[in-house]
């Protein structure tokens, strides 16, 4: 039996994005194979970018597959509720849903928050979409798909999903097919059973994957966007810093930033794209100094290029909690990465190599832990600690 599901989105809500809406796809696709066993040709998420035409030919695939076995997911923002293509979708969902008396076909992805803009709650299709269980992708939508909270988020998602396929599988088989089991018998994910209500549940926590609308869900951060371009709010990511406030988030598109950067407020500076084409480079200067009480780094690529005297850090950590992850970090000066001071980072899955000297060098009370990081090919040591330092390493 083959189950499929179809995801409605605006493209220019992928073109923005710069792929993001792809990224979940491929992945939430994965997901479900991962846990019910299914193959390639037994799951499948269509959508009109590469997989079938649209419009007539969209319809005539809805009505090919078996009753309760296509399910959709649509990418809720302010663009897909103006586009009537993307109504259209829905209203075939939500009349397909009326005549099986179901009410667990549509998935809603909440891409981007309706905080600002027209106000959703006057949409009656809006509200329908949303009185369906769904996710909530907005914190997420800066972020790599490689961030863990998204992953687990994802694997929510799947789990909520496998859930909807087994009641669909026992319906349609009249219990031919034994609880827990999916289409030929693969097992589904242990605990998954049958929720009391109609919230798929956390095995552990019991706290609900998916979440009904909630008019005081908190806002996003504030984002600045630093294009080299001038496509976007700074040219600099040092200007975006200057202009921040404490907490913002500040995406970086890709380029190559010739600047030191002194982080000192609390902020988010991701990158956005491939890691490799997104680099800061130091010379004469510390790519990173980091001296306020927490902050975000991610998706960077970051060089100090030596310079005078040469007593430059690839990233100088001196003080709070710094999240250092999925970078790469490289010095002529001195090491990759210093912690002092007291400071205690959390430095997860970078790359941290071909220093001058330490990849990393704890000293004066310095803490920390390092987590799942490739440490090699540096001048003397892959890592030093002295003078109180007393640092955590796990799988690095």
């Amino acid at each position: 039996m083959k189950i499929v599901a179809f995801m409605s989105y605006a493209h220019s809500d992928e073109r923005n994005s710069r792929g993001r809406i792809t990224e979940i796809r491929e992945r939430l696709e994965e997901e479900v194979r991962l846990l019910t066993g299914y193959g390639e040709d037994e799951f499948q998420v269509f959508w009109d970018k590469n997989d079938i035409d649209w419009g007539q030919s969209w319809r005539r695939r809805i009505d090919d597959t078996l009753d309760g076995t296509a399910l959709l997911l649509p990418v809720v923002t302010p663009t897909f509720l103006k586009r009537p293509e993307c109504r259209r979708e829905v209203e075939l969902f939500l009349d397909r849903e009326s005549k099986l008396g179901r009410d667990d076909l549509i998935f809603p992805i909440l891409f981007v928050g309706f905080e600002y803009g027209n106000e959703p709650t006057e949409d009656s299709l809006y509200n329908a979409i949303m009185s369906h269980q769904w996710i909530d992708w907005t914190e997420y939508r800066y972020e790599p798909i490689s961030d863990p909270a998204a992953r687990q988020t994802l694997d929510k998602m799947a789990q909520g999903i496998c859930l909807v396929l087994q009641r669909k599988l026992q319906t349609q088989e009249s219990g031919a097919m034994s609880s827990g089991t999916a289409a030929g018998g693969a097992p589904l994910p242990p605990g998954l059973g049958e929720p009391e209500d109609d919230s798929p549940l956390s095995e552990t926590s019991g706290t609900p994957l998916f979440h009904r609308p909630n008019n005081g869900r908190e806002t996003n951060p504030a984002t600045l966007i630093v294009d080299p371009l001038n496509q976007g709010d700074h040219a600099t990511i040092g200007g975006a810093i200057a202009a921040a406030e404490p907490g913002m988030r500040i995406l970086v598109r890709p380029g190559l930033y010739e600047e030191g950067l002194v982080i000192d407020k609390p902020l988010s500076i991701i990158g956005d794209g491939s890691r490799e084409e997104i680099v800061v480079s130091a010379t004469g200067a510390d790519a990173v100094i980091f001296k306020t009480t927490n902050g975000r780094i991610q998706n960077l690529t970051l060089r100090q290029n030596g310079g005078e005297n040469g007593s430059w850090y690839g990233v100088d950590i001196g003080q709070g909690r710094l999240d250092l992850e999925g970078c790469d970090i490289t010095s002529l000066s001195l090491s990759c990465v210093a912690v002092h001071s007291g400071a205690e980072p959390m430095i997860r899955r970078n790359r941290i190599h071909d220093s001058a000297q330490s990849g990393v060098f704890v000293y004066e009370n310095g803490q920390g832990t390092f987590e799942e990081n490739e440490i090699f090919g540096n001048g003397r040591t892959g890592v030093v600690v002295q003078e109180g330092g007393n640092p955590t390493f796990r799988r690095n």
